[in-house]
C-alpha cells in the first residue's frame, strides 16, 4: 500500500474500531468481526487502494504489519524521547483505544495482545508472523527499509574509520622513516681530541688523559647508538600494532557484510514461504 491507501484504510479501522476489536466491545463474535473486516475491504477496493489481495491478507498481514510498526516505535520511545510518531501511528493509537488514552498508556497494547495472541500463534512456524521470530514485521516495506539502512550506515562508519586509520598509519610510517634517517646521520669521522695545554711537560700524564677522553667518547657513541636502536624498535612495534588493528577492523567489516547478506537471504526465504502459503507461487 502507498501512503494514501494506508491513511484511508487506518481511518476506516479507527472509525469502526468498536465493530472490529473485542477489547472495545465484548459483545462481538467472530462472525461479526469477519463481516466488518469484509466491509472495510470492500470500501478500500471502491476507494482504489493499492496492494489489496483478500480480506484475510488485509486483516492478518497489512493490519498486523502496521500495528507492529507502531508498537515497535512505541517501545523504542520509552527509552528514546526523540522518536517521532506520524499520521499512521496516531490513527493506529486511536484505533486500538477508545480515543482518549495517552500515547504512553501500555494498557492499549496489553489488551490488544491478549485478544490477538491466539490468532497470531496459529500461523505456520515458517510464517513471517511466527512468535519466535523477532523480525518486527520484516515483510513490510518500511521495516525492511529501516533495517537495511541501519546496516549500511554501520558499514559506512566502519569503512570511514578504516580509511582514517590507514591514513594515520601511512603518515606515522613516513614520520618514523624520517626520524630513523635523522638518527642514522652519525658522524663517522675519527674523533678529534682537544687536549688543553700542559704547563709542565709530562708525557705520562698526557697519555693517560688522552686514553680517558678516548674511552669516554667511545662510550658516549655506543650509548647513543643503543638508544637510537631502541627507539627504532619501539616505533616498529607501534607500526605493527596499528597494522594488526587495521586487519581487525577489516575482519569486522567483512563480518558486517556477511551479516547483511544473511539477513537479506533470510528475508527472501521468509517472503518466498509466505507467498507459497498464500498460493501465489
Amino acid at each position: 500500500m502507498n501512503w494514501e491507501s494506508k491513511v484511508y484504510f487506518l481511518t476506516l479501522v479507527r472509525d469502526n474500531r468498536y465493530k472490529l476489536f473485542s477489547h472495545l466491545n465484548n459483545q462481538l463474535n467472530d462472525a461479526a468481526k469477519e463481516e466488518n473486516w469484509r466491509m472495510i475491504f470492500e470500501q478500500c477496493v471502491a476507494y482504489g487502494c493499492n496492494g489489496l489481495r483478500s480480506v484475510d491478507f488485509l486483516r492478518k498481514t497489512t493490519w498486523q504489519n502496521l500495528r507492529r510498526r507502531f508498537e515497535h516505535k512505541f517501545e523504542k520511545s520509552l527509552s528514546d524521547p526523540t522518536v517521532e510518531f506520524d499520521q499512521l501511528d496516531e490513527l493506529i493509537r486511536e484505533a486500538l483505544g477508545r480515543g482518549n488514552e495517552k500515547l504512553l498508556d501500555r494498557s492499549i497494547f496489553e489488551q490488544f495482545k491478549l485478544e490477538n495472541l491466539a490468532e497470531i500463534q496459529n500461523h505456520s512456524p515458517n510464517s513471517i508472523f511466527a512468535p519466535h521470530l523477532d523480525l518486527n514485521a520484516s515483510s513490510s516495506e518500511e521495516s525492511t527499509q529501516i533495517t537495511t539502512n541501519d546496516i549500511h550506515d554501520k558499514k559506512d562508519e566502519l569503512l570511514m574509520s578504516i580509511e582514517s586509520l590507514t591514513k594515520q598509519i601511512q603518515q606515522h610510517k613516513e614520520e618514523v622513516v624520517d626520524s630513523c634517517n635523522e638518527d642514522l646521520e652519525v658522524d663517522t669521522s675519527p674523533p678529534t681530541l682537544r687536549v688543553a695545554p700542559i704547563p709542565t711537560p709530562n708525557p705520562a700524564f698526557s697519555s693517560l688523559k688522552r686514553r680517558r677522553l678516548s674511552l669516554m667518547n667511545g662510550t658516549s657513541n655506543v650509548e647513543k647508538m643503543e638508544l637510537n636502536q631502541l627507539e627504532r624498535e619501539k616505533l616498529i612495534a607501534q607500526i605493527k600494532w596499528l597494522e594488526a588493528d587495521t586487519e581487525l577492523k577489516l575482519v569486522q567489516k567483512r563480518n558486517a557484510e556477511l551479516e547483511t547478506e544473511m539477513k537479506q537471504l533470510q528475508y527472501l526465504k521468509l517472503q518466498k514461504e509466505s507467498l507459497t502459503e498464500m498460493g501465489l507461487m
